[in-house]
């Protein structure tokens, strides 16, 4: 037996009155539930649009996300560069007392050098030029031009590739405190073997060159008395005599010109200022990395607070109905309580009325058909909130507060990453 069935049963007494009762409070639910139907789905409409407002402020918050994944990445890369820094500075000073090397690695501009050697070159072809013209070796000045342009580009590649790739491993660990040992003795043995080999061929090349100018012609005989012949020549002498000290040359700028004289030291000494180099490049990127942030926030705020104000009016709209439709049911329920109220009471009456004369007369209780108007499952539950638009103008100062945090994060970052790598402040 269900509550209402219990309610009547007790107050009718016997009554058939029943069914009416029933009725009465089924139109009233019947009401109140298409009321509360609609109550609902504006409740469903008014979180939608709220979710959609919240959707659109999250997204212009995420703007200033980015700065702060920004400057943890390039954190991440400052400490790298930071152990990289300490070390190649490591093995940098390592290398330094292995070898016995009192001076810091000289700081050599290969450009310059190779400018310096392009130089030289051209100088000796043009020399060489006005050799070949007197002896009527060549067709004309452009021809003679091209002849001794091929011989010093042939000079001063030897020369320097000999001095670069054999010269700079002279003296290695001649310095060092176990100068005899077998990996430094192996390594000054075969810069020797292979400066001996490049200045015997230079020497060879020269002398040919020398007859070539002798004899007055390409086709020349090498001998004893062919090279007194370029010695009682005085253009041919010039010219192996020019053509050594071009070599010499070459040699030492090939030594010197093109990185640290002593080998293996200038290599490690370029990988440290490098790296070096490198951490002050990756601050570069992190600056600009940051600018381009702020532009994109701005740019984002930009075209999304139209939408934001929207999809604000939407919600706020939404819960303004939902708030009428809440009313509304409130006033349908206190109209559903009155009604059935003055129903039942109307009932009673009219059959108390209906059995007088046929039985006693007995009044009904009608303060305990009053259950029966007790329609508060019906009231709605919580109302959405209004929600707050975000201060667009308050957004641009946060994303100028943002990218200032950003980039004192990033100048701490950085001045942390260089001080640990030591030498740096050197």
């Amino acid at each position: 037996m269900g509550s209402y069935d219990s309610i009547i049963s007790k107050a009718i007494g016997g009554l058939k009155i029943d069914g009416e009762l029933y009725d009465l409070r089924a139109r009233h639910d019947s009401e109140l539930a298409a009321q509360q139907e609609k109550l609902f789905a504006k409740k469903h409409d008014a979180e939608e649009f709220a979710r959609a407002a919240r959707s659109s402020s999250l997204a212009l918050t995420d703007t200033y996300s980015g700065f702060d994944t920004s400057v943890a990445a390039l954190r991440g890369a400052f400490d790298d560069h930071a152990v990289l820094i300490e070390r190649l500075d490591c093995e940098v000073e390592a290398y330094r007392m292995r070898h016995g090397l009192t001076s810091e690695p000289a700081q050599i501009s290969p450009v310059e050098g190779a400018m310096a050697i392009g130089f030289i070159t051209m100088l000796e072809s043009v020399l060489n030029a006005g050799f070949f013209m007197t002896a009527h070796l060549s067709a004309g000045p452009i021809a003679a031009l091209l002849t001794s342009t091929l011989i010093s580009v042939t000079n001063m590649s030897v020369s320097v590739a000999g001095g670069y790739f054999a010269g700079r491993g002279w003296n290695y660990g001649a310095h060092a405190p176990d100068a005899d040992d077998a990996e430094f003795v192996k390594v000054r043995k075969a810069s020797r073997i292979g400066s001996a080999i490049t200045w015997a061929a230079l020497g060879l090349f020269h002398l040919s060159v020398g007859c070539v100018r002798a004899q007055e012609t390409f086709d020349v005989t090498h001998g004893i008395s062919e090279y007194l012949d370029v010695l009682a020549t005085p253009e041919s002498l010039f010219l192996v005599l020019i053509g050594l000290v071009m070599s010499a040359f070459g040699w030492h700028k090939g030594r010197t010109a093109l990185g640290e004289k002593y080998l293996g030291y200038g290599e490690r000494a370029r990988a440290l200022s490098a790296a070096k180099e490198a951490i002050y490049d990756e601050l570069d990127a992190g600056c600009y990395e940051i600018e381009r942030l702020e532009t994109e926030a701005l740019e984002t705020l930009d075209d999304t607070k139209d939408e934001i104000t929207s999809t604000v009016t939407a919600s706020n709209q939404a819960v303004h109905e939902y708030m009428a439709e809440d009313r509304a049911m409130r006033r349908a329920i206190q109209n559903a309580h009155s009604a059935m109220t003055v129903g039942i009471a109307q009932i009673c009456s009219t059959h108390q009325m209906g059995r007088k004369g046929k039985t006693k007369n007995r009044e009904l209780p009608t303060e305990t058909l009053r259950g029966l108007t007790d329609f508060d499952a019906y009231l709605p539950g919580n109302p959405p909130a209004y929600f707050d638009a975000p201060d667009l103008s308050r957004a641009q100062i946060s994303i100028s507060e943002a990218k200032s945090r950003a980039m004192e994060s990033l100048s701490e970052a950085f001045n942390r990453a260089r001080n640990a790598a030591r030498g740096d402040d050197k």
